[in-house]
């Protein structure tokens, strides 16, 4: 009978064992399911003791700089840009030619025949023109080749602030000049309208007859000498840099140095053959103005 009690016993102490290291085996197991720990991203440490995103700091660049002009150059690019867009009306002027010879023929046949062109109007039409017609039959196609060039030159150029600025150096010193004769002669207006008036003033002449006095210096207003200065100073540029075909693989860059040359190297732009400058000329004391070597 003992034997049997203790082998009762023995085989209830096993089987409390096996239950007992079951529970801690099942317990352990959701312990560690529970406490398994997610991965963290990489951290690279920064000042501050602060931690950041190894793939944060690896789309941070440099910004580049981003150039632009002062406001000074601003306006000195802005009334060059002015002067030569009225050089540019003059030309297209002339280029009109037929359709002005056409007003006039019509104006001066009018009187004697109503709503007819007569040989006598077209006759003195051509009279009255004679200038503007010379021109656009002998430099027509010049003509033409200037406002193309130069109106893709001002396309390309817009959104180039350096290329400006080179511009604005080379112009600045007739700039001040003319700066200065403003102040003595015409206070009343600013920079831009003294330039855009002389230059238009200058315009006028081709549509007088060849018989009539004209004074395109406007009684020394705009030059010396019966010379209107400030229409022949950019005049000569624009016929210089932007009347011959530029076949070359950079044609803006060319002509932006065509232009410099020509406003600080005098070429073409002199009143005499000793290459003394279109503004010098007009102002004996200006050293700024003299032509570079």
């Amino acid at each position: 009978m003992n034997k049997y009690i203790k082998l009762i016993i023995l085989y209830h102490t096993i089987l409390l064992y096996c239950c007992s290291e079951y529970k801690l085996n099942t317990r352990s197991k959701t312990s560690n399911l529970y406490n398994t720990q997610v991965p963290k991203k990489p951290t690279t440490a920064v000042q501050g003791n602060k931690n950041v995103d190894e793939s944060d700091t690896a789309h941070k660049t440099d910004t580049p700089t981003i150039f632009s002009l002062t406001a000074d150059e601003e306006t000195k690019f802005n009334t060059f840009e002015l002067a030569l867009n009225a050089i540019m009306t003059i030309d297209q002027n002339i280029l009109d030619y037929p359709k002005q010879e056409l007003i006039y023929a019509k104006l001066y046949s009018r009187y004697g025949y109503p709503n007819a062109f007569t040989e006598e109007g077209y006759k003195r039409a051509r009279e009255r023109l004679a200038k503007t017609r010379v021109l656009y039959s002998e430099h027509g196609q010049v003509y033409k080749r200037i406002i193309n060039t130069y109106t893709n030159l001002m396309k390309w150029i817009k959104d180039k602030p350096q290329q400006k600025q080179k511009l604005v150096k080379a112009f600045a010193p007739a700039y001040d000049f003319l700066e200065t004769k403003r102040q003595e002669i015409s206070p009343s207006q600013n920079i831009n309208q003294y330039i855009r008036s002389a230059i238009n003033w200058y315009g006028k002449s081709y549509w007088k007859k060849e018989s009539d006095i004209f004074d395109v210096s406007r009684n020394g207003r705009y030059g010396q000498n019966s010379e209107n200065c400030i229409y022949k100073f950019f005049e000569s540029i624009m016929q210089a840099s932007f009347s011959s075909s530029d076949t070359k693989e950079s044609p803006n860059e060319s002509l932006i140095n065509q232009i410099v040359q020509e406003i600080t190297s005098c070429g073409r732009a002199k009143i005499n053959g000793n290459l003394i400058p279109i503004l010098r000329a007009w102002g004996n004391d200006i050293d700024s103005l003299q032509c570079s070597n």
